[in-house]
C-alpha cells in the first residue's frame, strides 16, 4: 500500500501492547479507549479492507518473540511484496525488541533474516513506557500549538499519521496534516562477550534503533539498575551519574565512512561538517563520553545529538536542523577530556608514572575538577537544543597561566580544540582496554552488555524499508 493510500485493497495491522510498560495497564487502557475506536471508523471505508491483528506481550523481552512470529508469517506466504503495518503500545524497549525479532534470524544471532528481502516496515508508536525517546525526536517541544483536554490525546499523533495514510480521506479533521513515513535507521551492533555471558559462541549481534553508547552513558545505566529496588523513581539516574561523573574509560575508537560518504566531523567554527584524514579516524582515550545516536534527543528536552535528525525532522521543533543526517550515517557523540589545555597542564604535572594512568588515585583530582567544571556546563548546554556541539576550549596562549579546570572559559564557536567531538560516520569500532572493566560496559537501546570488542554499523539493508509515522 502506497503512503498516500493507494494500491492493495487489504491490509493488515498489527497491534502490539506491551501491558507492563510504564504504568501497568496503560497500554491496554488507550488502546481500547482512544485507538479501537479510530481502527473502527477506519475499517468504515468501504474502499479496502483493514484486518486488525492483536499481540501481547507476557514477559520482559516477548517483543522479540512477537517479531519473530510476525515474521514467520510473512515469509510463510507468497506473491507480491508486502508491507508490516504495526502499531506499538509501550517504550523504546519494546520497538526495540520488535525490530530485533522481526529482522535478526533468531532474534539474537549474527545472521540476518535473508529471506522476503521485499518486506517493508511501517510503525506507528503509542508512548506509554518509561522511555519514550523514539516519540519525543517525533514530536519534540513546540511541534505542536493544539491543546487538548484529553489527557491520552498527545500520544496519539503517530498512530493518527499511519491512519490517515491508509485512509483515502482523514477519518477525522485532526488528521488533515499531512502525514510523513520517517526512515528510522537501524544500527547493528556485534559484540564479542565474555565466555559465560551469553549463549552461544561468545559473539552477539543486537540492533538499536535509539542509541549504542560506552563510558558515561552505558555507566549510568548499568548501574542504575542496581539501585532500582532502593530508588524506584528517577533519582537512581541521578545517583548513577553522580558516581560515573569522575570515571574516565580507557581503549581505542576505530571510525569508519557510510558507504561512498567519509567520516566528517562538526566544526563549530565553521558550522559545518568537514572531512576527517584516516590518519585520525581512530580515536585514542582516555574517554568520557560515547554515544552513537539515531535520533537527536533521550528525553524531551535533553538533546545530545542536536544534528542527528534526518531531513524528514529537521524542522519538526522549534528549533530547525541546518545539518541533517542522512539515514544511512549515524552521529557519534565523543567526549575526550584530554582535549582541555588545563588537563593537559594539570597531567604533566604528574611524575611520569600517573600522567596517564586515568583510573589512578593520583589523577582523581583532575577527574573531579572536569565533573565540577566542563562536564557540568556540556550536561547544562545539552538540556539547553545541544549547544554543547558548539564548545570550544580557550585557544593555546604560551603568555597566560593556564586556568585551572574546574574553572576553564569554555568559548561557543572559538578556534580552539572541540569540546564534544561529534562525528559523523557509518560504523566504528570500540575496542576497551582490557584491564578496564567499565570500558566494556556497552549500551543498545538500554539494554547493557558487557562486552571485549564492539562492532557498530549501518545496517544498510534496511535503510529504505524500515519508517516510523509522522
Amino acid at each position: 500500500m502506497s503512503h498516500g493510500g493507494e494500491g492493495e485493497a487489504v491490509a493488515r495491522l498489527r497491534i502490539i501492547l506491551n501491558p507492563a510498560s510504564g504504568v501497568p495497564g496503560l497500554s491496554d487502557k488507550v488502546y481500547r479507549s482512544r485507538v479501537k475506536p479510530l481502527l473502527d471508523t477506519l475499517s468504515q471505508d468501504k474502499s479496502r479492507t483493514i484486518n486488525v491483528w492483536e499481540y501481547v506481550t507476557e514477559r520482559e523481552g516477548d517483543g522479540v518473540r512477537i517479531g519473530q512470529e510476525i515474521r514467520a508469517e510473512i515469509d510463510a506466504e507468497e506473491g507480491a511484496s508486502q508491507t508490516v503495518y504495526a502499531i506499538l503500545f509501550g517504550g523504546d524497549g519494546t520497538t526495540h525488541e520488535f525490530l530485533n525479532g522481526f529482522i535478526l534470524e533468531d532474534g539474537s544471532s549474527a545472521k540476518e533474516s535473508q529471506s522476503r528481502a521485499d518486506v517493508r516496515v511501517q510503525l506507528a508508536v503509542v508512548p506509554t513506557g518509561t522511555a519514550n525517546a523514539l516519540y519525543a525526536g517525533l514530536y519534540p517541544p513546540g511541534s505542536s500549538t493544539e491543546s487538548s483536554s484529553d489527557e491520552h490525546e498527545w500520544r496519539l499523533r503517530s498512530v493518527r499519521a499511519l491512519i490517515n495514510s491508509l485512509a483515502d480521506a482523514p477519518t477525522d479533521d485532526r488528521t488533515a496534516a499531512p502525514s510523513t513515513l520517517v526512515p528510522l535507521t537501524l544500527i547493528a551492533a556485534t559484540l564479542k562477550v565474555p565466555d559465560g555471558s551469553h549463549p552461544g559462541s561468545g559473539e552477539r549481534k543486537m540492533l538499536a534503533h535509539i542509541i549504542t553508547s560506552h563510558a558515561l552513558h552505558a555507566a549510568i545505566l548499568h548501574d542504575s539498575e542496581a539501585l532500582r529496588k532502593e530508588h524506584p523513581g528517577i533519582e537512581r539516574f541521578k545517583i548513577a551519574a553522580q558516581k560515573n561523573a569522575t570515571v574516565w574509560v580507557d581503549g581505542s575508537l576505530q571510525l569508519r565512512g557510510a558507504a561512498a560518504e567519509e567520516v566528517m566531523l562538526y566544526d563549530p567554527s565553521q558550522d559545518h561538517f568537514i572531512q576527517v584524514s584516516e590518519a585520525k579516524q581512530r580515536l585514542q582515550g582516555p574517554f568520557l563520553y560515547i554515544a552513537a545516536l539515531t535520533t537527536d534527543r533521550l528525553e524531551p528536552t535533553f538533546v545530545p545529538g542536536p544534528f542527528s535528525t534526518t531531513a524528514a525532522l529537521s524542522s519538526a521543533g522549534s528549533r530547525s536542523n541546518p545539518h541533517p543526517r542522512p539515514p544511512g550515517a549515524i552521529d557519534l557523540v565523543v567526549i575526550r577530556p584530554t582535549q582541555s589545555p588545563a588537563v593537559q597542564a594539570a597531567a604533566s604535572a604528574l611524575s611520569e608514572e600517573h600522567q596517564f594512568a586515568w583510573w589512578s588515585a593520583e589523577t582523581q583530582p583532575i577527574r573531579m575538577e572536569y565533573a565540577l567544571g566542563p562536564l557540568t556546563k556540556i550536561t547544562q548546554l545539552m538540556y539547553e537544543e545541544g549547544k554543547h556541539a558548539f564548545l570550544t576550549y580557550p585557544s593555546p596562549d604560551p603568555q597566560k597561566e593556564h586556568a585551572s579546570i574546574k574553572d576553564e572559559v569554555l568559548e561557543s564557536s572559538g578556534a580552539g580544540n572541540v569540546v564534544v567531538e561529534y562525528y559523523r560516520c557509518g560504523a566504528y569500532t570500540w575496542s576497551p582496554a582490557k584491564e578496564d572493566e567499565r570500558a566494556q560496559l556497552t549500551c543498545v537501546d538500554g539494554t547493557i552488555v558487557r562486552a571485549t570488542q564492539t562492532d557498530v554499523e549501518v545496517l544498510g539493508s534496511w535503510t529504505d524499508k524500515t519508517g516510523v509515522w509522522r
